[in-house]
Order: structure tokens, then C-alpha cells, then sequence
């Protein structure tokens, strides 16, 4: 399709694919001239090939001879879709809150389904120590039992003094770089 008139005119269509110009609407100035956009700016998008679409539906490729802006037209931001992006925004917030909150309290029941068998287990080991010394003198089955207890009374009481907040405040989230629109431009 060949657009060749200017704005407020009717455009002037044919079905050859040789030439194109395309106007870009923006938000701040208005539509755009391809060939008078910035190179740099989110308007300049280059399009090697361009397809073209006959009025039979069958489709052509041409190769572009200048680079080519594909426009996407959206509809305006009004007030009420400020007011329910915000809404959505609250929500978003008020779900992460609840999720911030809750995540503590599932890594501590975490943490106790596997302490308890820990401790089960510490407990059966400082009973056959308590059989053990009453019935007979230290030997190196039983001075190997004291060792192991204590590795696990060691690892019980790191687990328990761990302090979830701490864990949280030191975790970093890495920054993602914003994908800016290829076909609006926003200058603030």
C-alpha cells in the first residue's frame, strides 16, 4: 500500500509496493515522518523486508529501500483507565505485602520438619549415652556418640538462631533494563 498524502488529507492508495511513506503518532509532538525521526529514538524501527498484502490475499515480500516504522495506534489514556491502572497497582502491592508476610512463616515450618527428626534423633543418641555411662566405662563407640550429638546439637541451634529478616534485607534483586515501545515516542 502506497500512503502519500499529508495529514488531514484523504491518502492517495495503489497496490504497488515501491515506495512508503509511513507517519508515526507520539505522544508529545504528534505524527512523525519516518525520515525526519531521530535514528536513535523508539520511532526509528528498520524493517529489511516489508510485507505487503494484494487485494487477492496473497502475500508478497519485497525488499524495504528505505528503513521502514511499523505504527501501532492505541487508544488514549483517559482518566478511568488511570484510575484502574492504579487500582491494579494497589492490588499488585497489597498481594506482594501478603506474600512478604507469609514467606517467613513457610520457611520457619520448613525449617521445623527438619529439625524435629534432628532432635528426635539427638535425643534417642543422648539416651544410649545416658545407658551407656551407667553401665559401663567410656570407650570410643561412646566417645564418637558425645561428638556426633554435639555436631547435632551445633547445627540445631545454628538453624533456630537464624534470623529470617536478616536473610530477606540482604538479598538483591537485580536491576532489569525497561524495553522502551518501538513505535511511541515519550520525552519527560
Amino acid at each position: 500500500m502506497n500512503y502519500t498524502s499529508p495529514i488531514g488529507e484523504s491518502p492517495i492508495r495503489s497496490a504497488t509496493p515501491t515506495k512508503t511513506a509511513i507517519w508515526i503518532l507520539t505522544l508529545t509532538e504528534g505524527p512523525v515522518k519516518l525520515g525526519e525521526a531521530d535514528k536513535h529514538s523508539a520511532d526509528h524501527r528498520v524493517v529489511e523486508r516489508i510485507q505487503l498484502m494484494s487485494p487477492n490475499g496473497i502475500f508478497y515480500w519485497c525488499a524495504a529501500s528505505k528503513p521502514t516504522v511499523v505504527a501501532v495506534f492505541r487508544t488514549p489514556i483517559t482518566h478511568a483507565s488511570l484510575i484502574r491502572i492504579g487500582q491494579l497497582t494497589y492490588s499488585a502491592d497489597h498481594r506482594v505485602a501478603k506474600l512478604e508476610t507469609s514467606i517467613p512463616g513457610m520457611i520457619q515450618t520448613a525449617l521445623t520438619d527438619v529439625v524435629t527428626p534432628m532432635k528426635a534423633t539427638i535425643d534417642t543418641l543422648e539416651a544410649r549415652i545416658m545407658v551407656c555411662e551407667h553401665n559401663q566405662e567410656d570407650t570410643n563407640e561412646l566417645t564418637t556418640l558425645k561428638a556426633a550429638i554435639t555436631a547435632f546439637m551445633n547445627d540445631v541451634d545454628q538453624l533456630k538462631a537464624t534470623d529470617l529478616c536478616i536473610v530477606f534485607r540482604t538479598a538483591e534483586i537485580p536491576n532489569m533494563p525497561e524495553i522502551p515501545s518501538a513505535t511511541i515516542r515519550m520525552r519527560i
